[in-house]
Order: C-alpha cells, then structure tokens, then sequence
C-alpha cells in the first residue's frame, strides 16, 4: 500500500475540506457521550475533516481560547479518541528535490512548511469512537431495563394496594 506521502512527488498537505453535515450531526452527539464542549467541537472537526487536523486549524474554526487547544487536544489523546500525527523530515527525504542542499534555509523551510512537516496533527480513532458510543448505548438499555423493572414493581405494589383496601 502506498502511503499519503509517496503517492505524489509533490506531495503538499491537502487543503481542509470540512463536510459541515457531519460537523453539526457530531456537535449533537458528542455531549451525550460524555465530551466537553471544547472537547466536542475538535471531535466534530476532526471527524468533518478528510486529512488530519492542525491544532491551529482547530483554533481557528472553533470557539476555543488559542491556549485552550492544545489541553483539549491532549486530554482526548488521553481518552484513547485523538491520535497525533507528526511527519519527520526523515519520513519524506525521499521527496526532497535534487537540489535540495543548495536551497537557502528560508526556501527548505517553505517547502518542509507547506508538507506540514514536524507539525503536529490530530485524527480521530474512529474505532475507539465507535466503541465509546456502543458502551454508551449498552449503559443507556441499561438504565430503561432498570427503570421498566422498577415500574413493573411499582405496578404490582399499587396493585396489592388496591386489592387489600
């Protein structure tokens, strides 16, 4: 399988492509499994995004405080939700033009900047998200299980009640 880096010799990070849809449907859901609003706002970013997200790009799109991102983003790396993504340099030296060594450092560094190297990215491990959620359900049946035997017994009380009075 070839890798997002190899595919193309000019291989610049792909522009953000956001599908709101599924941002505003994640903003809703989010909450309910638990998430802070913070927390949910770069989950339902990450989730809308096609390629890895920057935390200044979740800075930028969400109503978060700039010294706030970087907390949010580790505390949902801490939940298992978020993984970080960095490419080294060593990762893409095979992409490096012939002429590389004769470039001056200002013209490397656009070029490193614009593949988004070194840069810290975050993405969503939809699979733990996944899992989250279905405990979530199984939590919630649960709960109404409880809460139908509680009422069945609550029922038959009354019932008693009323045939002994």
């Amino acid at each position: 399988m070839i890798s997002v880096l190899e595919a193309t010799q000019d291989a610049k990070i792909p522009p953000l492509h956001l599908d709101f849809n599924i941002c505003d449907f994640a903003k809703k859901f989010l909450p309910d499994l638990g998430f802070s609003d913070y927390e949910s706002q770069v989950l339902a970013l990450c989730l809308a995004s096609r390629r890895p997200l920057k935390a200044a790009e979740a800075f930028k799109l969400c109503d978060i405080p700039r010294s706030k991102v970087y907390n949010v983003a580790n505390r949902l790396i801490d939940y298992g939700v978020l993984i970080q993504v960095t490419v080294t340099e060593e990762q893409i030296e095979h992409l490096k033009p012939e002429i590389w060594d004769y470039w001056p450092t200002h013209r490397q560094n656009a070029w490193l900047n614009e593949r988004s190297v070194n840069k810290v990215m975050y993405s969503v491990d939809l699979h733990f998200l996944k899992l989250l959620y279905t405990q979530k359900l199984e939590e919630k049946q649960r709960l109404i299980d409880q809460f139908t035997e509680l009422m069945e017994a609550v029922s038959i009380l009354n019932g008693e009640r009323r045939a002994t009075s």
